[in-house]
């Protein structure tokens, strides 16, 4: 009171500096301010303010008037109705505009651009004699748009780019534009006040997951609050066009707001867990007291019924409040997330909870990265992250065309044949719009791309959070890399070394990849193994272009890093083997003399590494070190059993990875999961995975006949290298490499076995029954896994015919 005492003296006293020492003399430091919040009282009390004004329509600067016209009713058929009321609007701007600057709000961006071209059909607007809306509209891309520029009509919505919108503003504020069609956002984010403003429906499709949804009173009070304009206008007019139904519920619109609720309820869990792993929250009875101080406990007092609680009394609350703890605690202990101890008298954050609360996880989407498997990859990650609730937008109907081809070029698909797949759901547009961002997919639509956009950074942070859970909780190895490899997926929007390298270089693009592809310029160093100037021939590009990509690649190439690894052992009986990772620098890449005549320096923040190591068995992760650059050694205990090591030096760039394979002393792990090209769905290992009894049958004789075909085939590849089956695989990777193998017996002969780094493979490839020239198909899914695909044979008409009729059994 003291402050707006001395700040209402100093505005009559027209002193600037007062008001400055006012309010900083007092003791106020926060002022809320809400334009549409009826409850401020609940409000008040919540953030412990100690006082609350309500300011009226009295107060308002320039006096508003609202008309609500309810056009007939709706019926079924809501897109009918809203073409109604197109032809409505240009008898209310005539009625109502008096030839000022108007706004009318539609609901989509289709109905904004068919309304202005109405309009500017109708010759609603005023030209400009000077023909300054001539040289605006030539500075807007759009052609639809520039037609209704020249008339003095113009749209306004998110599909625009950013400079077209930015114009149109600049028009519409100078009075080069009277009349505006824009959807919603402008009344959220840009402040463009007009004399009228009309709303053309109150209800909007929010697409086939939520249906026909009446717009809320809050939103319609901000398009309403843009009519008006201080300094200009006297008066303003709202215009608010809905169905006969609804104009009783509308005219009361200022003062019959709905009151806001609390909205805790619904992520308590996520909001809890939160608490818990700042350790603000030790136990159970900390929890209650906690919620008691929150918006939500303010509300149910008020209001018990809303929000599941029947009666008023002090016991009866503690009952409740008591009752949601301990269902979010319990959620949150039997995912594994936190630990009760001692029914809730202590509670105990694990990593998994910090993952949560650092990443900002749903519980929902924590319970889907908990169910991934521990050998899972790029496949199942996109349909995980395809099924979170962050990623859903509505699918609308001038979409479908461009999702649906997308479809077709994208690298996983959905179930059903290519050419027969449409796209319906939220959750098959994320499945769409997530590969096409990885596989540089152009989409024409440009509302498409901005929220491919947002779907981008909203996976990048949940696969941060998966591969998080990953490394500190579960300690899947295979399942954290995929994470790794998908993340820089989408930073670099390549899919692998297949689909080139060179783009990841600043300045250039898809075409000129494309073109320097064609001449069998792929990876970095084809481009040192070529000539500036043939570089420059093939990509089309102009001096010094050539000069410049080779200067940069040589750069990279610089500060790449070359991975070696091997099991030493140890002089004691006792001590455990030690896994010995060496990294160096690339030295043999000499400078190459850049544009200004000056040789190029190291800098290693150019390409930073993440060094991985881990075995095949589930929870085998051994060693996650980040950033990892330059020359160093890494040393980590052995693991006492194993099928395989890994040993991955993952890149920040595509095409600079390193990788080191080591055969264990145990058999390798069964995959947990089935695979199959037919079916979109990772499924989890089952006894009979939902199969009859015949289809198990038929399952198993199909798996032994292809196992068996691979022995066969194995013996006589031996065979054909001089080497006995009963050597085993490990024996025989001296005779190929020309280096001795890992095994136990030749850890224990010599102090250390050196092993071959990438990119020779220390497994022998196993060949399929193939005629000459013809390569082995192995699955994509997993480069580690040698089993040969099934469909690859082609010498027993008889097997394929059976796999083939067997596609949902039998998967690999």
């Amino acid at each position: 009171q003291r402050a707006a005492q001395s700040w209402k003296s100093s505005v009559d006293e027209g002193g600037k500096s007062s008001t400055k020492v006012a309010i900083q003399a007092c003791s106020m430091r926060v002022v809320a301010v809400s334009a549409t919040l009826p409850n401020i009282v609940d409000i008040a009390s919540f953030v412990g303010a100690n006082e609350a004004y309500y300011f009226d329509e009295s107060y308002r600067p320039v006096p508003l008037t609202v008309h609500v016209l309810g056009l007939g009713y709706m019926g079924k058929n809501h897109y009918i109705f809203q073409k109604s009321l197109d032809r409505h609007v240009p008898e209310q701007l005539r009625r109502y505009s008096h030839g000022r600057p108007s706004i009318v709000f539609c609901h989509s961006k289709k109905e904004t651009e068919s309304l202005a071209l109405n309009l500017a059909s109708l010759d609603s607007g005023s030209s400009s004699v000077d023909g300054t809306n001539n040289r605006i509209a030539s500075q807007v891309t759009v052609a639809s748009l520039q037609r209704c520029i020249r008339s003095g009509v113009a749209y306004h919505h998110a599909g625009l780019i950013a400079s077209d919108r930015k114009t149109v503003e600049q028009a519409f504020a100078n009075g080069l534009v009277r009349y505006l069609c824009a959807t919603s956002t402008l009344a959220m984010g840009v402040n463009l006040p007009s004399h009228l403003v009309v709303i053309k429906g109150t209800s909007a499709w929010r697409g086939a997951g939520q249906g026909l949804q009446d717009i809320d009173s809050g939103s319609l009070l901000q398009m309403i609050g843009r009519a008006g304009r201080p300094g200009f206008d006297t008066t303003g007019t709202a215009v608010i066009m809905t169905d006969s139904a609804s104009k009783k519920r509308l005219e009361n619109l200022s003062s019959g707001l709905e009151l806001v609720e609390s909205q805790l309820l619904g992520k308590l869990v996520e909001t809890l867990n939160t608490e818990i792993s700042q350790r603000v929250i030790n136990n159970t009875e900390q929890a209650i007291d906690w919620l008691k101080g929150t918006f939500f406990y303010r509300r149910v007092r008020k209001n018990p019924v809303l929000y599941g609680m029947q009666g008023k009394k002090e016991q009866q609350m503690d009952s409740y409040l008591l009752d949601r703890c301990v269902n979010s605690l319990r959620e949150l202990h039997e995912l594994g997330i936190i630990e009760l101890q001692d029914n809730g008298s202590s509670i105990i954050p694990l990593k998994a909870s910090h993952v949560m609360s650092s990443n900002m996880v749903d519980f929902a989407v924590m319970k889907r990265i908990s169910e991934l498997p521990h050998d899972g990859g790029g496949e199942n990650l996109i349909h995980m992250l395809s099924e979170c609730e962050g990623l859903h937008r509505p699918v609308r109907r001038s979409e479908k065309k461009n999702l649906n081809d997308a479809h077709r070029m994208i690298k996983y698909k959905l179930p059903g044949p290519p050419s027969k797949v449409r796209i319906q759901t939220p959750t098959e547009k994320a499945f769409v719009l997530l590969q096409c961002s990885i596989g540089q997919h152009f989409i024409e639509d440009y509302t498409l791309r901005q929220e491919m956009s947002a779907m981008v950074d909203y996976a990048t942070r949940m696969l941060v959070a998966t591969e998080s859970y990953s490394v500190k909780h579960t300690k899947h190895g295979k399942l954290a890399l995929a994470c790794l490899l998908m993340r820089r997926s989408l930073a670099t929007s390549l899919w692998g070394t297949g689909d080139g390298v060179l783009n990841q270089v600043k300045g250039i693009g898809q075409k000129t990849t494309a073109k320097l592809r064609m001449n069998k310029i792929n990876s970095f160093a084809d481009v040192l193994s070529n000539s500036s100037q043939f570089i420059e021939e093939t990509s089309g590009r102009s001096q010094p272009f050539g000069q410049e990509l080779r200067s940069a690649v040589t750069r990279i190439l610089q500060n790449s890093v070359t991975l070696s690894a091997y099991v030493e052992s140890s002089e004691s009986s006792n001590a455990s083997a030690n896994i010995v990772c060496k990294l160096e620098r690339n030295a043999n890449v000499k400078g190459v003399v850049g544009v200004a005549g000056s040789e190029q320096k190291s800098d290693e923040s150019i390409v930073k590494y993440t060094l991985f190591v881990y075995t095949d068995r589930p929870g085998g992760i051994l060693l996650f070190k980040k950033d990892v650059a330059g020359s160093s050694e890494h040393r980590l205990a052995c693991p006492a059993k194993y099928g395989r090591l890994y040993i991955r030096l993952v890149a920040s760039l595509i095409g600079l990875d390193e990788k080191v394979e080591i055969c264990g002393n145990d058999k390798m792990m069964d995959p947990t999961v089935s695979r199959s090209p037919f079916n979109i769905k990772d499924l989890k290992a089952s006894p009979n995975n939902g199969q009859s009894k015949s289809q198990q049958t038929l399952h198993s004789s199909f798996k032994k006949m292809v196992e068996g075909n691979r022995d066969v085939r194995l013996k006589k590849n031996f065979s054909s290298r001089g080497m006995s089956p009963k050597k085993g695989v490990a024996s025989g990777i001296s005779n190929i490499t020309g280096q001795q193998a890992t095994t136990p017996a030749s850890i224990e002969q010599s102090n250390y076995v050196k092993i071959t780094p990438s990119p020779k493979v220390l497994v022998p490839p196993v060949k399929s029954r193939l005629s000459a020239g013809e390569s082995t198909n192995y699955s994509s899914e997993s480069p580690e896994n040698f089993r040969p695909d099934p469909r690859a044979s082609t010498e027993n008409s008889r097997d394929k015919k059976r796999a083939k009729s067997d596609r949902g059994v039998a998967t690999w």
